[in-house]
């Protein structure tokens, strides 16, 4: 929580486009929802997490999605591999349920 919220602070200015609801600042943000224990992570503290910590984290969804034939479960990437970087090397597969993630790989 600590790495995410000054990874956060550090880049305001972008992550602060990523806020939703009754948030306009990243530090009010970070004091209520980053830092708490007890609260959900969402995309905005996963994103800043695997950018700090330097690792490609891939989330699948179970959540009620259409599971696509084709493709599997929804996901998202985040961290260096995402944004056109080299490999980070290390990478973390999450599967999401409902207010709850679990480590795959």
């Amino acid at each position: 929580r600590v790495v995410t919220a000054a990874y956060l602070k550090a880049d305001a200015d972008r992550f602060v486009h990523f806020l939703d609801g009754d948030y306009f600042d990243i530090g009010t943000f970070c004091s209520r929802e980053v830092e708490p224990m007890n609260k959900e992570c969402g995309m905005v503290q996963v994103l800043a997490l695997a950018e700090a910590m330097g690792v490609d984290v891939t989330i699948e969804y179970l959540d009620g999605r259409e599971f696509h034939k084709n493709g599997g479960l929804a996901r998202h990437e985040f961290g260096p591999r995402s944004m056109g970087q080299e490999d980070a090397g290390t990478s973390i597969t999450l599967l999401y349920r409902p207010g709850h993630y679990d480590i795959l790989y």
